[in-house]
Protein backbone atom coordinates (compact mmCIF):
# COMPACT_ATOMS: atom_id res chain seq x y z
CA UNK A 1 0.00 0.00 0.00
CA UNK A 2 1.08 3.46 -0.95
CA UNK A 3 0.54 6.94 0.80
CA UNK A 4 1.10 10.49 0.12
CA UNK A 5 1.84 12.18 2.75
CA UNK A 6 -0.28 15.90 2.62
CA UNK A 7 1.47 17.61 5.12
CA UNK A 8 5.14 17.14 4.08
CA UNK A 9 4.85 15.09 0.49
CA UNK A 10 6.45 12.24 1.50
CA UNK A 11 5.28 8.78 -0.56
CA UNK A 12 5.08 5.98 2.28
CA UNK A 13 4.48 2.49 1.37
CA UNK A 14 3.62 -0.40 4.13
CA UNK A 15 4.78 -3.43 4.05
CA UNK A 16 6.12 -3.95 0.67
CA UNK A 17 7.22 -7.60 -0.21
CA UNK A 18 10.68 -8.04 -1.17
CA UNK A 19 11.47 -11.39 -2.68
CA UNK A 20 14.56 -13.05 -1.44
CA UNK A 21 17.06 -15.07 -3.87
CA UNK A 22 19.47 -17.73 -3.16
CA UNK A 23 22.10 -18.68 -5.66
CA UNK A 24 18.56 -18.02 -8.55
CA UNK A 25 16.64 -19.41 -6.12
CA UNK A 26 13.55 -17.73 -3.79
CA UNK A 27 13.99 -18.87 -0.82
CA UNK A 28 11.32 -16.28 1.01
CA UNK A 29 10.21 -12.76 1.61
CA UNK A 30 10.78 -10.30 3.77
CA UNK A 31 8.43 -7.08 4.25
CA UNK A 32 9.74 -3.77 5.68
CA UNK A 33 6.89 -1.64 7.94
CA UNK A 34 7.59 1.16 6.16
CA UNK A 35 9.60 2.48 3.05
CA UNK A 36 9.98 6.21 2.92
CA UNK A 37 10.36 8.28 -0.22
CA UNK A 38 11.83 4.73 -2.07
CA UNK A 39 15.13 5.87 -0.12
CA UNK A 40 14.55 4.91 3.77
CA UNK A 41 13.58 1.61 5.22
CA UNK A 42 11.62 2.69 9.12
CA UNK A 43 11.15 -0.08 11.20
CA UNK A 44 8.90 1.20 14.19
CA UNK A 45 8.76 -0.93 17.57
CA UNK A 46 7.33 -0.80 20.37
CA UNK A 47 9.12 -2.47 23.03
CA UNK A 48 11.48 -2.01 26.21
CA UNK A 49 14.10 -1.72 24.07
CA UNK A 50 15.78 -2.24 20.60
CA UNK A 51 17.29 -5.53 20.59
CA UNK A 52 20.24 -7.44 18.52
CA UNK A 53 17.23 -9.42 16.85
CA UNK A 54 15.46 -6.27 15.48
CA UNK A 55 18.82 -4.76 13.69
CA UNK A 56 19.82 -7.79 12.45
CA UNK A 57 15.92 -7.75 10.85
CA UNK A 58 16.85 -3.76 9.40
CA UNK A 59 20.76 -5.36 7.95
CA UNK A 60 18.87 -8.17 5.71
CA UNK A 61 16.58 -5.65 4.55
CA UNK A 62 18.77 -3.38 3.74
CA UNK A 63 21.18 -5.97 2.10
CA UNK A 64 17.84 -7.96 0.67
CA UNK A 65 17.23 -4.17 -1.39
CA UNK A 66 18.73 -1.02 -3.10
CA UNK A 67 18.04 0.98 -0.10
CA UNK A 68 21.29 1.58 2.07
CA UNK A 69 19.48 3.51 5.09
CA UNK A 70 17.50 2.12 7.48
CA UNK A 71 16.07 3.38 11.06
CA UNK A 72 14.83 1.34 14.15
CA UNK A 73 12.09 3.64 15.90
CA UNK A 74 11.36 2.23 19.11
CA UNK A 75 8.27 3.95 21.15
CA UNK A 76 8.96 1.91 24.36
CA UNK A 77 9.03 3.15 27.86
CA UNK A 78 11.60 5.84 27.10
CA UNK A 79 11.78 6.26 22.95
CA UNK A 80 14.94 5.75 21.09
CA UNK A 81 15.85 5.12 17.84
CA UNK A 82 18.94 3.59 15.62
CA UNK A 83 20.38 4.79 11.98
CA UNK A 84 21.53 1.87 9.96
CA UNK A 85 23.84 1.87 6.54
CA UNK A 86 24.55 -0.44 4.51
CA UNK A 87 26.07 1.21 1.39
CA UNK A 88 24.84 -0.41 -2.02
CA UNK A 89 28.94 -0.91 -2.82
CA UNK A 90 29.52 -3.42 -0.59
CA UNK A 91 26.75 -5.75 -2.15
CA UNK A 92 28.22 -5.82 -5.02
CA UNK A 93 26.04 -5.77 -8.47
CA UNK A 94 22.28 -5.94 -7.51
CA UNK A 95 21.75 -8.85 -10.06
CA UNK A 96 21.38 -11.28 -7.18
CA UNK A 97 18.43 -9.62 -6.06
CA UNK A 98 16.80 -10.75 -9.08
CA UNK A 99 16.69 -14.56 -10.05
CA UNK A 100 19.86 -15.64 -12.42
CA UNK A 101 18.26 -16.70 -15.96
CA UNK A 102 18.00 -20.18 -15.95
CA UNK A 103 21.46 -21.56 -17.84
CA UNK A 104 18.86 -24.46 -19.67
CA UNK A 105 16.56 -21.35 -21.29
CA UNK A 106 19.47 -19.41 -22.66
CA UNK A 107 20.58 -19.26 -26.26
Amino acid sequence: MTVAGPRFGLTIQQEVKIKVFFEGIEVGKYEPDLIVNDAVIVEPKTCQAILEEHEAQLLNYLKATKHEVGFLLNFGPIARYKRMVFENTRKGTLSWIQPRPDPAKLP
